[in-house]
């Protein structure tokens, strides 16, 4: 009898590490930072802080998701320059965005990962 008790005993606590490791996987971590989108000509540029840019360049991205109205628009970015503090990046912005005002203070959303990518790539 107590054999069996620690048999189920084993068996729940394995089920229960392995629902949370399932469960850990579904939830994602957004890697987001502060920009700034400037209009110049036709052509719109975004300031990224360094740290972030160099986020950008180790892992390849060409897509980010930009903020604009509490809504989230994937955009498009190539390498355009940098200095010391920040990185300007080519981006195509989606239609809806109002480009009558100078520059569009927004935040973008570099990566999402879940739990288990984002502590490997730390």
């Amino acid at each position: 009898m107590i054999k069996q008790n620690i048999k189920v005993a084993l068996l729940v606590v394995l089920g229960l590490i392995t629902f949370w490791l399932v469960i850990l996987s579904f939830i994602k971590i957004d890697i987001s930072a502060p920009a700034i989108v400037t209009y110049v000509d036709t052509f719109s540029y975004v300031a990224i802080d360094t740290k972030s840019a160099a986020y950008i360049e180790n892992h390849a991205l060409d897509y980010i998701k930009m903020e604009y109205e509490k809504q989230y628009f994937s955009c498009h970015i190539t390498f355009s320059s940098s200095n010391e503090q920040y990185s300007y990046y080519l981006i195509s912005l989606p239609d809806i965005v109002d480009k009558s005002r100078n520059y569009l203070d927004t935040t973008i959303i570099i990566d999402s990962l879940n739990i288990y990518q984002y502590l490997l790539k730390k």
